[in-house]
């Protein structure tokens, strides 16, 4: 059945799907069959919406394979004209819907192809997308045919060629992307690294040194430029259909690397305080990372300024009263400020806020986009069925793929010197802290260094026998079994 179409009352230039077939609010595309989709992927009579190209490229393969998605594209070039059309008719058909069709399947061929082409799903089709190129569109568009002929000709030899499984393709618009990220880079010279001369010593003869022997700045810069490489490697992909809470994936590496640091933060920082048997000390600590946070605070960097507040908010740290009475006004003033910005109170509405102010560079807490993708998805049904029909929700892939622009929004580079000898040291720092990590024994170790009986002594003769290098101190690579044995 045809519809008529927009401005044009010709019965034969209509749409091929039902009005029923697709639904609008507000302009956009709420529901629909996947074949009103592809139809309105590769209209005729009106230019193509690029949002919904893109929201549909990002997604589909929550709700369609590619080797489907493929079909329809195929099928849709192949339209052919109404039964009973007159000669003058057919060739009316040919000029104003087939020809433009045809034109409209090729550009989204070659998006596909540039953009979005995702070796682990679509690498199937791709021998039939060259049969297709080489036997249909070639005949019919020459030159356009022989592009998609070449880009899927060139992408099969990388498949055959490829070491890695599940590896995004790197495409031309990711080449660009990464060149206009580049281009973001101020014309000013990054400043210096804050690096005292112990340190810079210790670096260079691998020697040890205690994280206090730095400056609270230069710790920021690092995790920054860290959590900056991952977070800026993340790609739709990774965010699409919960594919970050499969705990096998293979194809979520860089939120995988996010993730992680985040957790080993709150390692190192927790385990940094309670390692540490003089008082005085650990009160110094604690001031130490509240001026870290600060400093990430500066610099934009919300995902390692998160686990810093929320190891010091914990019950573990939180409960040393005696410690944290040694500590400055300012720095407990400094700590509620930092408590403020990232409240989660009403959904982290004050963070939120602050976060739409914000120009990149900028590093967002990645957890709170992993928990408004997960309410999206897990809250919407991505298929309605009504009556034989199935209806693609297509609204929820538009919120989906406005989380992830705005996440997108913020990967541009800081103009910041990387100092990979002081980050190899903190990554062995928080994966020693990490690996060792027990939350029960932890706390059971506050409980030692400041019991609950107010009249009793700290044990710090049993956990000094305990002890071995700190890893604050440490560079050996052998640690004994017991999780608290590092302190």
């Amino acid at each position: 059945m045809l519809s008529l179409p927009e401005g044009d009352q010709k019965w034969y230039l209509g749409h091929n799907y039902e009005e029923s077939d697709i639904v609008f609010k507000e302009g956009l595309i709420f529901s629909s069959t996947i074949e009103a989709l592809i139809e309105r992927l590769t209209l005729h009579s009106s230019s193509v919406d690029s949002n919904l190209i893109k929201t549909f490229m990002l997604t589909y393969r929550a709700f369609c394979k590619s080797d489907e998605f493929l079909d329809l594209l195929i099928s849709r070039f192949n339209i052919q004209p109404p039964p009973i059309l007159t000669e003058e008719e057919y060739e009316d058909w040919k000029t104003k819907k087939q020809s433009l069709i045809r034109i409209r399947v090729n550009n989204l061929l070659k998006t596909w192809l540039e953009s979005y082409f995702y070796e682990a799903d679509d690498g199937m089709c791709i021998e039939k997308m060259i049969e297709f190129a080489k036997n249909d569109m070639i005949p019919q568009l020459p030159a356009a045919g022989q592009r998609i002929f070449s880009l899927a000709e060139e992408l099969n030899i990388k498949l055959k060629q490829s070491q890695v499984a599940a590896k995004l393709t790197k495409s031309k618009n990711m080449d660009l992307l990464a060149a206009a990220a580049l281009a973001k880079l101020p014309n000013i010279p990054p400043p210096l690294p804050e690096l005292p001369k112990n340190v810079v010593k210790a670096l260079l003869y691998d020697e040890p040194f205690r994280i206090t022997d730095m400056s609270p700045l230069e710790i920021a810069r690092q995790f920054t430029i860290m959590d900056c490489r991952n977070f800026c490697g993340i790609r739709p992909h990774e965010l699409i259909g919960l594919e970050f809470s499969k705990k096998n994936s293979s194809s979520v590496y860089y939120v995988r690397m996010m993730t992680d640091a985040t957790n080993e933060i709150t390692s190192l920082i927790c385990g940094s305080i309670l390692k540490e048997l003089n008082i005085k000390k650990r009160a110094k600590l604690i001031a130490f990372f509240i001026d870290v946070g600060e400093q990430c605070l500066t610099l934009r960097n919300y995902n390692s300024l998160m686990p810093i507040v929320g190891s010091l908010s914990c019950a573990m740290v939180s409960r040393l009263k005696k410690t944290w009475a040694l500590l400055q006004p300012r720095s407990v003033q400094i700590l509620e400020a930092l408590r403020k910005c990232i409240n989660h109170s009403k959904n982290y509405a004050d963070y939120r806020n602050n976060l739409k102010k914000t120009f990149p560079p900028c590093i967002p807490f990645l957890g709170i986009y992993l928990t408004d993708l997960t309410f999206t998805d897990e809250g919407n049904e991505a298929i309605k069925k009504e009556g034989n029909k199935k209806f693609v929700n297509f609204a929820k892939y538009y919120r989906i793929v406005k989380i992830i622009e705005e996440i997108q929004k913020f990967q541009a580079p800081y103009n910041l010197i990387e100092v990979v000898e002081l980050q190899q040291r903190l990554k062995t720092w928080m994966q020693v802290a990490n690996d060792c990590w027990h939350e029960d024994e932890f706390y059971k170790r506050s409980l030692l260094l400041e019991p609950r009986d107010p009249n009793q002594q700290p044990i710090t003769q049993n956990l000094a026998s305990k002890s071995t290098v700190s890893p604050i101190t440490m560079k050996e690579t052998e640690y004994p079994e017991t999780s608290l044995a590092y302190f």
